[in-house]
Formats: C-alpha cells, sequence, structure tokens
C-alpha cells in the first residue's frame, strides 16, 4: 500500500493556499507536516512503514490541487517533504511524483524535479495520468482504434519513451497512476484496458498500473462510476461486481507476483498483443487478440523450454476469468493455445 495526502490546498486544505501567499517557507514547513505526519502514525501505530508514498495528484494540470501554485513548488515541496521523512527516520521512503493531468505534463514536471540534485534524492518513481478526456489511453474507444487494430499512436509511443527513458536515467521506476472515463462497456473496456496496460508496458516500462477508483458505491451521491473503477459495490441490495477494467488488471496482477520481470516479447501478427514475465521458476503470458476470429497462438521461448504444469483463463463474449485447457506442448518446447476473438488470455507454465 502507499498512503496519499497532505498536498491538496484547493479542497482538503484552503489554508494552506493562504499561507502560501503570506509565508512561503513557513507553507512548505506545514506541507511537510500534513504529509509525514499520518506515516509517522502508521509506523508508530501499526508497524506499516510504506516503501513509496504518492506525493502529488494533478498538483499544477487538471485539478489544480496546489491551487495557485507552479512546478517549482513541486521541486520545493518534495526538497521539504524529503527532508523531513529524512529527519523522522524515513530512511527507504521514496516519493511518486507528478502524477499532472496527461503525459507531456507529467513528463515536464519530472523533469525539473530530477534537475535538482537534492529533489532527486527523494524521488523512487515517475508518475503520469492519460488524459484529458477523450484522448487516447483515456477513451476505449480510441485505444480499440489505434493499438487494437495494430496502430498504435506514435506521438503517444514517443511521450512515453521519454518517460521510461528519464526514469531509466536515474534509476527509476515508471507508474500510470490516472484513467478513467474509458466511455465504453463491460467487455470492450475489458479488452481495452488489456490493450492500455500492454501499450504501458511495452512503451514505459511501467511498473504500476491504476484505475482511478478502487471501489464504488452504486449509491453515491456523485452518481455512478464507470467501467474504469475496479469494483462497483451496491449496500442496499449486497452486491459486489468486477467490472471491465477489474477484469483487465486481473489478467496480469491474479498471474504475476510482486518482483516478476517484465520480458521481451514479440509477436508476428499486429492484432494479436503479448505481455510476457519470468515469476519464479515459470513464464506467464497474457495475450489480447484483437481479431473477430479464434486464432491459434504458439509460444516459442529463447533459451529454456517449457516442461507443463500448464494454467490458462479467459476473457471474451463468453464470461470473464474462465479456466481454459485448451493448450498443447510442443517437443520443441513451444507452447499453442487457442484464444477466440476479442479476448484476453493469460496462461503460466514450467520452465526448464
Amino acid at each position: 500500500f502507499t498512503l496519499h495526502g497532505g498536498t491538496n490546498t484547493r479542497w482538503a486544505d484552503p489554508w494552506l493556499a493562504a499561507l502560501r501567499r503570506t509565508d512561503y517557507q513557513r507553507y512548505l514547513t506545514e506541507m511537510a507536516e500534513n504529509v509525514v505526519a499520518p506515516l509517522v502514525y502508521w509506523r508508530d501505530h501499526f508497524g506499516i512503514v510504506t516503501r513509496w508514498h504518492h506525493l502529488f495528484n494533478e498538483p499544477t494540470t487538471g485539478n489544480g490541487e496546489l491551487q495557485g501554485g507552479t512546478s517549482q513548488d513541486v521541486v520545493d515541496i518534495v526538497k521539504a517533504v524529503g527532508a523531513r521523512l529524512r529527519r523522522e527516520g524515513f530512511a527507504t521512503t521514496r516519493l511518486v511524483v507528478a502524477s499532472e493531468e496527461s503525459e507531456e505534463a507529467s513528463l515536464a514536471t519530472a523533469r525539473l524535479v530530477l534537475a535538482d540534485p537534492q529533489a532527486r534524492t527523494y524521488v523512487g518513481a515517475i508518475s503520469f495520468h492519460t488524459y484529458p478526456y477523450g484522448s487516447i489511453y483515456s477513451e476505449v474507444r480510441h485505444i480499440l482504434e489505434t493499438s487494437g487494430a495494430g496502430r498504435p499512436d506514435t506521438g503517444r509511443i514517443k511521450v512515453r519513451a521519454d518517460l521510461r527513458d528519464l526514469a531509466r536515467r536515474y534509476g527509476m521506476q515508471v507508474w500510470m497512476t490516472e484513467v478513467s472515463n474509458g466511455r465504453a462497456g463491460p467487455l470492450d473496456s475489458m479488452r481495452g484496458r488489456a490493450i492500455h496496460i500492454h501499450d504501458e508496458l511495452l512503451y514505459a516500462d511501467a511498473s504500476s498500473y491504476w484505475g482511478m477508483f478502487q471501489a464504488w458505491d452504486a449509491n453515491a451521491e456523485r452518481g455512478t462510476c464507470d467501467e474504469d473503477c475496479l469494483v462497483h459495490f451496491n449496500r442496499a441490495r449486497g452486491t459486489v461486481s468486477i467490472t471491465g477494467m477489474g477484469y483487465a488488471i486481473g489478467h496480469y496482477a491474479r498471474w504475476i507476483r510482486r518482483g516478476a520481470l517484465h520480458i521481451e516479447a514479440r509477436t508476428d501478427d499486429p492484432l494479436v498483443l503479448v505481455s510476457a514475465f519470468l515469476d519464479r521458476g515459470r513464464v506467464v503470458a497474457v495475450i489480447v487478440n484483437n481479431r473477430r476470429d479464434a486464432v491459434v497462438a504458439k509460444l516459442e521461448l529463447s533459451g529454456v523450454q517449457v516442461v507443463g504444469d500448464i494454467k490458462a483463463e479467459q476473457s471474451s463474449a463468453r464470461g470473464y476469468w474462465l479456466p481454459i485447457e485448451s493448450t498443447s506442448l510442443g517437443q520443441d518446447g513451444s507452447l499453442s493455445i487457442v484464444v477466440p476473438g476479442a479476448s484476453v488470455t493469460s496462461v503460466s507454465a514450467v520452465l526448464r
């Protein structure tokens, strides 16, 4: 888990926005206090020390949660919070920045933060959102029309490569920390978000993928949350249901564990996408078939062979996360599996 709080001067703490205008140094001190106090409480009362702290959520763009603030404020807050964390004994906690509204805005802010030698020492991951609404990775229809049709958008690839390269330069991770308003039904959302995860892995080398909300109450005053919340629950009816994004994330998260390695995977069909992982003696592949018809996917591995214990499940028009047994092993150590049209399949096998 990662805790988040203490940097929202627009809604949660408007008094800090007023303080910024009159005493900037005290503003930074109070901001650091707001951020670190909950972490101290969790440590002292529950023995929990988080590895990460998600410091911002659209601080200067989108929500504008640092009301009246600038990108330089972000740099100064990183330094103030980081120094306070170290004084309080949090020697290993790293900050995640900056989760601006778009990939470009996040990249610009991250570059500014990491250009400061002091701020850079406190950061462990670069984070970004994929807005505004209606953009290619926000709206599922656009994902299916681009990457889902074998035509990934070159501009979206370029900014992800820039985020990836910036993170690699400083030995950091990349996180995609929010997307929503896909405006699609469950089945399209499941496949569209599975493609989105594939693309964040491939182009940004991302280590983390988040929806906007983990769970949403159907009776909430703000109305319903679409298929990009992971879980819907209805207190009146006593029901809980997984959404399209929840099923998409599950095709990855239910199959790989923390510490698994994302490995290079290629496909000779632009409409069939694959992500692959090594996880403690097993290979895991997530296959997205964007064709209308079923195809046979043959997984060929370099330097190792599949020896057995094959497990697989699929999501398609027939249902979600359905266990399947339509797999076969070749004498060359390859693995073949039938994948239905417009489907997502997870498969794992033991290696030698």
